[in-house]
């Protein structure tokens, strides 16, 4: 076709009335009818409005702004069915995504996985409220970070719950502004919404507003190395001190106690003061300035040893208690009750062995003052000792034999059964400590058999305020008989109560000295013939 001038247009906007558009290749003029082009889509002239489609081919880009190669925002596909809307680095401002239809939404979907399309999240224009705006991501919609997926953050409908995810390494959540707080609310079944822990970057420490719960076997672990632990297994409760060092437990105040509920004590330690243990609410031991006070029995499991000094100890066997000091049991008592002191085999309800190296078994009893009595038994001897003088029993007042079973008061080798000696002539003293009237006894002294059936005797009698009495009693024909009686200064035989210095009752009466020699009287005897008292000879 021969070269076309056209030097007037007439504007035609619906393609039916149009037979051909025309142009030029460079080479050749061409004619094309509007159905060549597929979809019949127009290009307006000045600003005009599309009646059609506009298709840019693979690699074609729709430009705007700036000049060819520095174009400020360009639209395109390629051959590798990607699409962009980019905004060139050769261009200076904002690529700014807007729809400013009132309430209208900008929604963000693609496929879905199944061939379909989903909405991935949407900007909500409708619920946006001044400066509360809404980016809203569907359930299960997923904001995903990293290059492997790594974290995600979503709410999923099941529940529902809300999740932030870590696939792989660690979850910071960091507050950068120097001083401030990262809080942790929650919000209670009546509506009230409340920090729950607060991170306080002022402070610089965690606050805990609210009570923090350990189910069973959860730890809360404290130290580097895991060195306290705090639990519970569902049965017990710990607080255990698993690594180095010492379990603490200080106070600045009044006291430190254990409680049963907030009513009944068990422990209490008072600061700079006691500590008091309870059983049933009661107190039954207390520590004071000076030791421990217990209210009632203490249970010892074997021994009761002093401090840096383990061989000075109070043990405790099968039904028996043994004194040790210096690592050698001193005192023990058996399973009977009885004591042993030096002497393991006791077979006394005391029992005392000398004390090794000096051969002494004694016992002192000493009062406030200088007075003292030492008795027991001597180095080398076999008597029992009484000394007030040397706890060695070296100087006893007196002495009871073993063998002969004698007593010897001041006397160590007494001849009988009772010997009293001492350098300005032995005493023996009766005394009654009652208020006396006549006739009442001073002191007595018997003589009986094996059955201790009295046979002979002196007594001695309270006679008046001025005098005493003596009696000599004898069984007599199976009779106890005053036979001689001493009072007030007068001797009576044959009568208790004699008038003259010798007044003698019942001689017996004879007719003459033949007849008395021949009852049996000897030379020098008395007898009486009547009113006249006569001597045999």
């Amino acid at each position: 076709m021969a070269n076309i001038k056209f030097s007037a247009f007439t504007q035609k906007v619906v393609q039916t009335n149009v037979d051909f558009l025309v142009g030029y290749t460079g080479a050749d003029n061409v004619r094309i009818t509007p159905a060549a082009l597929g979809d019949g889509i127009y290009l307006p002239l000045g600003g005009g409005t599309m009646v059609g489609n506009i298709h840019f081919n693979d690699g074609i880009n729709a430009n705007f702004g700036g000049t060819a190669g520095a174009w400020e925002l360009e639209m395109y596909a390629n051959a590798s069915n990607d699409a962009y809307i980019k905004k060139t680095a050769t261009s200076a401002g904002d690529l700014t995504l807007q729809n400013a239809s009132t309430d209208g939404d900008i929604i963000f979907s693609s496929d879905d996985g199944s061939g379909g399309t989903a909405t991935y999240f949407f900007l909500d224009g409708s619920a946006g409220a001044g400066t509360s705006l809404y980016t809203k991501f569907p359930d299960e919609s997923k904001l995903v970070f990293g290059t492997g997926s790594d974290m995600h953050i979503y709410h999923g409908a099941a529940g529902p719950q809300n999740y932030i995810k870590i696939n792989v390494g660690d979850l910071y959540i960091r507050n950068e502004d120097a001083g401030e707080q990262i809080y942790i609310q929650a919000t209670d079944g009546g509506g009230t919404t409340a920090n729950y822990l607060t991170i306080d970057g002022n402070l610089g420490y965690t606050k805990a507003s609210k009570d923090i719960r350990f189910i069973d076997d959860v730890k809360a672990n404290f130290g580097d190395g895991n060195d306290l632990e705090i639990y519970h297994d569902g049965s017990n409760s710990y607080i255990s001190d698993t690594g180095t060092g010492n379990l603490l437990i200080t106070s600045d105040g009044a006291s430190v106690q254990i409680n049963k509920g907030l009513t009944e004590n068990m422990a209490e330690f008072i600061v700079d003061g006691a500590v008091n243990l309870y059983y049933d609410s009661a107190k039954k031991l207390e520590t004071t300035a000076t030791g421990i006070e217990v209210a009632d029995e203490v249970s010892i499991g074997t021994s009761l040893v002093h401090t840096g000094d383990t061989d000075t100890k109070v043990s405790f066997g099968t039904d028996e208690i043994v004194l040790t000091t210096a690592g050698t049991d001193r005192v023990k008592v058996d399973s009977s009750g009885d004591v042993g002191i030096g002497e393991a085999s006791i077979d006394a309800r005391l029992h005392i062995t000398s004390i090794a190296g000096s051969g002494i078994s004694n016992i002192k009893l000493e009062s406030g003052g200088s007075s003292k009595w030492a008795f027991g038994i001597p180095a080398g001897q076999t008597y029992l000792a009484f000394d007030e003088t040397n706890d060695s029993l070296s100087t006893p007042t007196m002495v009871l034999t073993k063998t002969t079973k004698r007593v010897g008061i001041g006397d160590t080798n007494p001849t009988y059964l009772l010997s009293l000696s001492d350098s300005n002539g032995a005493d023996l003293g009766f005394s009654n400590s009652s208020v006396l009237s006549d006739g009442d006894y001073l002191g007595r002294i018997y003589g009986t058999d094996s059955s201790s059936n009295f046979f002979t005797g002196i007594n001695m009698f309270y006679h008046d305020s001025n005098d005493g009495e003596i009696r000599f009693r004898l069984k007599t024909a199976g009779t106890n008989t005053d036979v001689m009686t001493l009072v007030d200064g007068n001797v009576g035989i044959g009568t208790t109560a004699p008038t003259a210095a010798l007044q003698v009752v019942g001689l017996a009466e004879h007719a003459d000295n033949a007849a008395a020699l021949l009852a049996g009287l000897t030379a020098g005897a008395f007898y009486r013939t009547g009113d006249l008292l006569k001597v045999v000879h």
